[in-house]
């Protein structure tokens, strides 16, 4: 029983020495919005730094201008984000999280579909109506 107490009393202490959240400036992206964003930066610049390149150094200019204008904003609205963040470490580490988790969610999609056998694209016709209309055809 006095373990129990004692495990009480510890999580009340760490609950209580918890850092206030923080509100998010009006003029600040939105957390679900930052998350979006740096997922599409980490895709392009991981695109950059993979294995074998998919574009130089000069064209990852032209993806930053597309993800900005994918989410309307410019380099100075996406620096002034980013900055808050970085200044409120327990709100950036929540957007990394999410970060991570998704393009983790990601990256298991794309193995799940990378073991599909090349031959599933050749599955055989299931509406023998479609078939039936097919039999005939024939290139002379």
């Amino acid at each position: 029983m006095a373990k129990l107490w004692r495990l009480i009393a510890v999580s009340i202490l760490l609950s209580a020495c918890k850092i206030p959240p923080k509100d998010i400036p009006s003029d600040v992206l939105g957390m679900d919005t930052m998350v979006d964003i740096m997922v599409d930066v980490h895709l392009a610049e991981g695109g950059r730094a993979g294995g074998s390149k998919m574009y130089n150094e000069a064209h990852i200019v032209d993806f930053y201008e597309a993800i900005y204008e994918k989410y309307g904003l410019d380099k100075k609205a996406f620096d002034h984000s980013f900055s808050f963040y970085n200044q409120n470490p327990d709100l950036m580490l929540v957007v990394h999280d999410r970060v991570i988790r998704r393009l983790n969610e990601i990256d298991a999609f794309l193995e799940s579909i990378r073991d599909i056998p090349s031959d599933s694209i050749h599955l055989p016709i299931q509406d023998s109506t479609i078939a039936d209309t097919t039999k005939g055809d024939t290139v002379r």
